[in-house]
């Protein structure tokens, strides 16, 4: 764990994160939303998928972010994530054809 938490601090100095997006908004995915954008420097959580798009914005609000963007497409996604921007979208491909998102975590259960 130590060379995990060593090389996630050194990508945070230079301000080159890995980008997380999670499919899921409710239990499981709102509290991995929070622990990775208050407690894991050197991940960015840039997008949440959900059917219901109030839920996925809720995640980022109770992680004390309000500045998720709603997004249709994964032209739109790396548009918002160049930006530094947030995302939110219901639709999982948008996340997939993603150009800037390095890695997924699916939490529908």
């Amino acid at each position: 764990m130590i060379i995990v938490d060593s090389e996630l601090k050194r990508r945070a100095a230079e301000d080159n994160p890995i980008r997380l997006a999670i499919v899921g908004a409710g239990f499981s995915g709102s509290n991995l939303a929070r622990q990775i954008i208050n407690s894991v420097p050197g991940i960015k959580l840039v997008s949440i998928c959900n059917r219901t798009l109030s839920k996925a914005e809720s995640a980022y609000t109770k992680a004390g972010l309000d500045d998720a963007k709603r997004v249709d497409t994964g032209n739109q996604l790396d548009d918002a994530i160049r930006q530094g921007f947030h995302s939110v979208t219901s639709d999982p491909e948008v996340i997939y054809t993603s150009e800037l998102v390095d890695a997924i975590i699916e939490t529908t259960g």
